[in-house]
C-alpha cells in the first residue's frame, strides 16, 4: 500500500507524517514555513486539517458547546474551530508550496463537504479524526474516493473501533493508537494497545501527542508503520497548538528519532544473520581447533595436542570428533591451526 511516493507495505521505516494543525496561528506564510520545515526535516509528508467551523460543529449559544476541560477549556467550539482552521483559500498555496518542497501533502476530513473540497487537488491519502471514528457515513464517502484512509482511534471506545473496522474492511488503510491527550505523559500511552490493533489491522501506526521523540522511537521497535506528530514555529508560544507541538529543531531530532531506531531494528532475515557473523572483525576471535604440541606425521591426534581455542583462524569446533583418533597427514608445530588437509582420513 503507497501513499504518495511511500510504500507503507515495503519500507523498513515508519512514514512520518507532520501535523500542521492549528500550529499556522492564521498566517499562511507561517503554513508554508511550516512545510519547508518538515520537508527539511527529512519528514515523508504534512497533513493539514480541512474543516471549516460548519463542517465541523454548529453556532449555538448552549452549554453543551462550551469546552469544559482540558487546555481550551471555556472555549465555545465554533469560536475555537474558526481560530483553529487552515482557510481554504490556502488551500492551492499549500499543494503548490508542498510540491515545489517535495513532500507529500494530505488533509484531515470531518465532512462530505471537507471530502468534496480537497478532491480538486488530488491528495494521495485521507485522514479521519478519532472524533469522527465513529462516523460511518463519513468514512464511506471517503472510501468512495479510492484513496488509503488513515484512521485514528484516540477518542473511540473499543466497540466503535471495531464498527469502524466493519465499515473499511479491505479498504486500503493504516489505523493510528492515539492518546487524545494535548500532550500525553508517556505513562499515559499504552503503547502495547498498538499490539490490539495488528491483531485485526496489517498497517498500525501512532499518532504522537507526547513530547520529544521517546514515544516514536518505542512505537518503531513496536512496528509502528507511521507515525504522525504536531509541528510549531513557536514552541510553547500562544497558538492553539503550540504547548504540545514540537519546534522545528525538536521535530527535525524527532525524524532523526525514527530513522535511526529503524535502522537498529534492522532485518529479521537470516541471511542477514549469516553475512553478519562472516563479516564480523571480531571473527577471528572466535574459537577453532589447534595443534598443542608438535605431532608427528602419521601420529594420531588426542585431546592433549589438539583443542578448541581462540582465534578462529582453524577449523571449525564441530570438526573435533572427527579429528579425535585420526591421524596427521603430515609434521605439524605446535601452534598452528588444524586444517582439514593436516588429517588423515578425517571420520
Amino acid at each position: 500500500m503507497k501513499i504518495g511516493e511511500f510504500d507503507i507495505a515495503a519500507a523498513q521505516r515508519p512514514m512520518v507524517v507532520a501535523e500542521l494543525g492549528a500550529s499556522h496561528n492564521g498566517s499562511l506564510e507561517t503554513a508554508i514555513a511550516l512545510i519547508n520545515a518538515a520537508a527539511v526535516a527529512g519528514t515523508d509528508a504534512v497533513k493539514i486539517q480541512a474543516f471549516t467551523p460548519d463542517t465541523i460543529t454548529g453556532n449555538f449559544p448552549r452549554p453543551e458547546f462550551i469546552i469544559q476541560e482540558g487546555p481550551w477549556k471555556g472555549r465555545h467550539l465554533h469560536e475555537l474551530y474558526t481560530a483553529a482552521q487552515t482557510p481554504r483559500a490556502w488551500f492551492p498555496h499549500l499543494y503548490a508550496a508542498a510540491r515545489e518542497a517535495g513532500i507529500d501533502l494530505f488533509p484531515s476530513v470531518f465532512s462530505i463537504e471537507d471530502i468534496g473540497f480537497v478532491k480538486q487537488f488530488d491528495p494521495p491519502a485521507l485522514k479521519i479524526a478519532s472524533f469522527e471514528l465513529v462516523d460511518p457515513i463519513l468514512i464511506k464517502a471517503a472510501m468512495w474516493e479510492n484513496k488509503p484512509l488513515i484512521l485514528s482511534t484516540g477518542m473511540a471506545g473499543w466497540g466503535e473501533i471495531n464498527a469502524a473496522a466493519s465499515v473499511v474492511r479491505i479498504h486500503p488503510s493504516v489505523w493510528l493508537h492515539c492518546v487524545s491527550s494535548y500532550p500525553t505523559p508517556l505513562d499515559k500511552l499504552n503503547l502495547r494497545f498498538m499490539d490490539v490493533l495488528r491483531r485485526q489491522q496489517n498497517f498500525v501506526g501512532l499518532s504522537d501527542h507526547t513530547l520529544g521523540a521517546d514515544a516514536a522511537m518505542m512505537a518503531t521497535a513496536r512496528g509502528a508503520c507511521l507515525i504522525e506528530k504536531h509541528i510549531t514555529l513557536t514552541p510553547g508560544g500562544p497558538g492553539l497548538d503550540d504547548h504540545f507541538a514540537s519546534g522545528v529543531e525538536e521535530f527535525a531530532q524527532f525524524v532523526k528519532a525514527v530513522h535511526l531506531a529503524a535502522a537498529a531494528l534492522g532485518s529479521s532475515d537470516l541471511d542477514w544473520k549469516a553475512s553478519a557473523r562472516d563479516d564480523s572483525e571480531h571473527a577471528p576471535l572466535r574459537r577453532s581447533l589447534y595443534v598443542m604440541e608438535d605431532v608427528a606425521e602419521g601420529a594420531l591426534f588426542n585431546p592433549i595436542n589438539v583443542r578448541s581455542i581462540r582465534p578462529g583462524l582453524g577449523l571449525a569446533p564441530s570438526y573435533y570428533p572427527r579429528v579425535i583418533g585420526a591421524r596427521a597427514a603430515m609434521d605439524i608445530p605446535a601452534g598452528t591451526p588444524l586444517a582439514e588437509h593436516m588429517v588423515k582420513e578425517m571420520k
